[in-house]
């Protein structure tokens, strides 16, 4: 009994770029096997198991799964953040996957994997191999029935080899299937798992063409595996207990916004001279534009670590939308950076001679606009990562964006404050509905 194919390629385009790798690849993987990419470096290995995980809107078609045949991607990148905990980081990927992650569960992998000794350790502690054999323990425990892997020997040690040929196989016997990118011929480096093999893909030739091995027995108790499921939530909550995490791994990252608050406005009364009435009138203007200032220096990495360590990526293969990953960073910006820096401001006000009954005002108002500068800063952010070499300059480019923002929040504390107050919250409003959207489609093209 032949059992169906869980992934299937018909006439599939392989590009990078504006290079042509392939006009039409056609090939497909059952149920119970893995299949072999080979080719030479450049040859689209790792872009077609881009394509397979993330096919845009234009190859949709080309690429065919069988109901419920969900995959996971184990690139070159971990996914993983390098100052978080492995335990920690462990827990938030496979709830990300919506997998169990109880404590006796994310213990149980830690151990299976060798690597509860480093447990509290931070990623970036851990060896490449290290990193590996987490990124095993997260494919292992995905639940995902397609395992799409990049080269999966790099940085092995032979114990590490060993315990991926265990899971693979576990996976194949379970009517899961794969494909794998390699240089190495898994089939001839362990032939325990030959008998799973549907063949070698051969790329980087004119005529890319699968070449067979012996037909593979398919059982037909064959059942997909049954992922330990877990309560994965709202995605949103996801995202801010992973920006939670990251705040706590880097609290000098919260701090320092405050911190260049308060040396830039209590710099200006020396500027200003000691003239309360000057100071009073300056107040507004120089709140404003410091916490502009402060918000604008971190802009640029509002999404550089996440890029750059795969996170994006892994957050679209995970099929979590990167509208709420947007939506969760501003929410956690705004608390994290809004707050202090709204708090720090009352304090400040006394230099400035404002009003005590303005100084909740104050406060108040600041920690809108954060939310509102946050918002549009995380575009500019993602604009950046499209142009990388010019980050910086992009994000300057956002001032003039921010000055009705600080024209109402100047405002607050010169006569009626009523006007300017619902202004600033509408802005935060529709700053906080229309930019995440906007922000994951420029994202989504960065990715690609």
């Amino acid at each position: 009994m032949t059992a169906a194919p869980l992934i299937e390629v018909q006439s599939l385009p392989l590009s990078r770029g504006k290079r042509t790798l392939a006009k039409a690849l056609s090939f497909k993987v059952a149920g119970g096997s893995f299949l072999e990419l080979q080719g030479p470096n450049g040859s689209g290995k790792t872009s077609l198991l881009r394509t397979l995980a993330r096919p845009t809107t234009r190859l949709e078609p080309q690429i065919q799964r069988l109901e419920g045949a969900d995959v996971f991607l184990l690139g070159q990148s971990s996914g993983f953040r390098p100052e978080l905990e492995v335990r920690a980081q462990l827990a938030l990927s496979l709830t990300l996957y919506g997998a169990k992650a109880d404590p006796n569960r994310v213990q149980s992998l830690l151990e299976q994997f060798g690597l509860v000794r480093h447990a509290t350790y931070r990623v970036r502690q851990l060896s490449q191999g290290q990193v590996r054999r987490l990124m095993l323990a997260v494919m292992a425990a995905s639940g995902r029935t397609v395992w799409l892997i990049d080269e999966p020997l790099n940085a092995l040690d032979l114990n590490a080899i060993a315990l991926f040929e265990e899971t693979l196989k576990g996976h194949l016997s379970g009517g899961g299937s794969a494909i794998i990118a390699t240089h190495r011929s898994i089939h001839q480096a362990m032939p325990a798992l030959t008998a799973y093999c549907a063949g070698v893909f051969a790329l980087g030739g004119p005529n890319p063409h699968l070449e067979p091995l012996a037909s593979l027995p398919t059982p037909s108790n064959h059942t997909n595996p049954a992922p330990a499921r877990g309560r994965a939530g709202h995605p949103l909550f996801w995202v801010l207990r992973r920006e939670r995490l990251l705040a706590m791994a880097r609290p000098q990252d919260l701090a320092w916004p405050s911190v260049f608050h308060w040396m830039v406005v209590t710099l200006f009364p020396f500027g200003l001279g000691s003239d309360p009435e000057l100071l009073a009138r300056a107040a507004g203007g120089v709140f404003w534009i410091s916490a502009l200032l402060a918000v604008l220096i971190g802009a640029t990495r509002f999404f550089e670590a996440d890029f750059e360590h795969g996170v994006l990526s892994d957050c679209q293969t995970a099929g979590l939308s990167l509208t709420w990953l947007v939506t969760g960073k501003i929410i956690a910006a705004s608390v994290f950076i809004g707050v202090p820096l709204a708090l720090s401001s009352i304090p400040l006000a006394l230099l400035f001679g404002v009003p005590g009954h303005l100084l909740l005002v104050l406060g108040g108002s600041l920690w809108l606009g954060v939310l509102s500068l946050v918002a549009g800063s995380c575009l500019f952010s993602a604009l950046g990562l499209m142009a990388r070499q010019a980050q910086v300059v992009i994000c300057l480019l956002a001032i003039p964006i921010f000055v009705p923002l600080l024209i109402f929040g100047t405002a607050v504390l010169e006569g009626d404050m009523t006007a300017p107050l619902l202004t600033l919250i509408s802005l935060a409003a529709l700053f906080l509905l229309t930019v995440p959207a906007v922000t994951a489609r420029v994202l989504d093209l960065a990715l690609e």
